[in-house]
């Protein structure tokens, strides 16, 4: 098995065609919303690029009962049940309900992997279990930073540097990583024993401070809180 890294949404057309499968990590705040979502009993989330994406599905027959959940600029957005918030979810009854999602970054840098046949939700707070999905399959993947603005941002590299590193020590086969993933991993063994101070000195995590949003970076630094792998299926994430 091969892992690479992209480290910006500028690397997915070149890192993801020839992979089979992929993991997107948009550390603060969507997936870390995502794989709480789940832990409060969520029965699924849609993923969609824009608020009018997200008004038009909910708009559907299908969509009638969902609550919509989303941010624009780190900012919740207007008419929306939820914000993109892992500390807000936590608190909202969620159990059997079903979510559409429109975030700034990692919406549409997960409609960027529409086409790649594997696609799971990584998250500092399911780093192992994401690799632990990972060593269970077979062929190469490709860990999909979703960064800010279509740039590199740190937190997203620290975690793929986590799956990485849980990956290497506990799969049963070789792990072979490209010098991206390798650079991540080093990041991560930096960084490990206070993830919440690397979060808040980065920064996307010192504008949500500004934004009083200190519970949501605590959070999003919990590692391996959530032994849960949501994946994406026709176009909805499911565990």
């Amino acid at each position: 098995m091969r892992i690479d890294v992209a480290l910006s949404p500028a690397e997915f057309p070149a890192k993801l065609p020839p992979a089979r499968r992929a993991v997107l990590i948009d550390v603060v705040r969507a997936t870390t919303s995502i794989v709480m979502a789940f832990q409060r009993g969520c029965a699924g989330v849609l993923p969609v690029p824009t608020p009018e994406a997200a008004r038009a599905a909910r708009g559907r027959p299908e969509g009638a009962d969902a609550l919509l959940c989303g941010e624009q600029g780190g900012l919740p957005i207007p008419g929306f049940d939820l914000a993109n918030s892992p500390s807000a979810l936590a608190a909202a009854p969620l159990r059997g309900r079903r979510l559409i999602l429109c975030t700034s970054n990692g919406t549409p840098a997960l409609a960027a992997l529409r086409g790649v046949p594997q696609v799971w939700i990584g998250a500092l707070r399911n780093a192992a279990a994401v690799a632990a999905a990972l060593a269970a399959g077979q062929g190469d993947a490709v860990l999909a930073c979703s960064g800010k603005d279509g740039s590199f941002c740190l937190e997203d590299a620290v975690c793929a540097g986590a799956v990485c590193h849980a990956l290497r020590a506990g799969a049963a086969g070789p792990v072979v990583v490209s010098d991206a993933a390798d650079a991540a991993e080093l990041l991560f063994r930096h960084h490990r024993h206070d993830l919440l101070g690397m979060l808040r000195g980065a920064e996307w995590g010192r504008r949500l401070e500004a934004l009083g949003l200190l519970e949501d970076l605590r959070l999003c630094a919990e590692l391996d809180a959530a032994p849960l792998a949501p994946a994406l299926r026709d176009g909805h994430i499911t565990l």
